[in-house]
Order: C-alpha cells, then sequence, then structure tokens
C-alpha cells in the first residue's frame, strides 16, 4: 500500500516536473520567434532606410547639377555681354 502510494506520487511528480519542462521550452521557443521576427523588422527598417538615403542623395545631386548648369550658363551669359561690350 505505502510502496504504491509512493510509486504514485512519485509519478505526479514527473509528470508535473516534465510539464513544467514543457512549458518552460515553449516559453523559450516563443521568445526565440519573437527575436527572430524584430530582428527581420529592424533589417526591413535599415533597408528601407537605406534606400531612402539613397534617393535623398541623388535627389541633392541632381539639384546639384542643376545648379551648377545654371550657374555656367549665366557665366557664359554674362562672358557674351562684356563681350559684346568690349566690340
Amino acid at each position: 500500500m505505502k510502496l504504491r502510494k509512493l510509486r504514485e506520487e512519485e509519478e505526479e511528480e514527473e509528470e508535473e516536473e516534465e510539464e513544467e519542462e514543457e512549458k518552460e521550452e515553449e516559453e523559450e521557443e516563443e521568445e526565440e520567434d519573437e527575436e527572430e521576427e524584430k530582428e527581420k523588422k529592424e533589417k526591413r527598417r535599415m533597408k528601407w532606410r537605406g534606400k531612402e538615403e539613397k534617393k535623398m542623395r541623388l535627389k541633392k545631386r541632381r539639384e546639384e547639377t542643376r545648379y551648377r548648369k545654371k550657374c555656367s550658363e549665366m557665366r557664359r551669359i554674362i562672358d557674351d555681354e562684356e563681350e559684346k561690350k568690349r566690340e
């Protein structure tokens, strides 16, 4: 009788321990999944940020090119006018 009771108690304890271990494993897996998801989001965010920065650099370069063109045109016009005045 006592042996049976002891065995039953041991079995119950083992089952409880197994359940706890399973819960811990599930929690760890969930944490890992969450961490992976965070990393993916951060990677996407960095990729998007990189694209936006590239767009801004291109836009700035185009504006600078446009500005230089206008400046060179204005210099040419001024030079032409000065040349006409000399003649």
